[in-house]
């Protein structure tokens, strides 16, 4: 089936957004390639299955393109329907609305003067 798709070509995303990721990718890359940064994230991951030799299967930028687009749109859904059925829950169930307030004042209690940070998040245990 896929023999027929790359001989009909067929047109999900405009020229103008495909571009726009297909850049991103590549700048992204090129800044994580010049930078030395290495994350345990897909990209990187895509990146160092391109940097395998021996195998013919090798990722262009626009293989990788396409699989970020994928990716972002086939998670957006999921993480939305998640995040609405959590909030309908702690919206319906004072318990776990006090537990939720306990465990944030508790870790912001500890990061008394101190900015919030994104890692702080790791350190409330009712979140997960």
């Amino acid at each position: 089936m896929l023999w027929l798709a790359g001989l009909l070509k067929p047109k999900v995303i405009s020229e103008k957004i495909a571009n726009f990721l297909r850049d991103a990718v590549e700048t992204i890359i090129r800044i994580k390639i010049q930078k030395g940064i290495i994350r345990s994230d897909m990209l990187q991951l895509m990146m160092e299955s391109k940097d395998k030799k021996g195998d013919n299967k090798e990722l262009t930028v626009e293989d990788m393109a396409a699989l970020t687009f994928t990716f972002f749109s086939a998670g957006y859904e999921t993480s939305s329907t998640l995040m609405c059925f959590a909030s309908h829950w702690i919206g319906r169930n004072e318990k776990v609305q006090n537990r939720l307030q306990d465990e944030i004042d508790r870790v912001l209690e500890d990061r008394a003067n101190r900015r919030m940070k994104r890692s702080t998040t790791w350190n409330i245990w009712m979140l997960y």
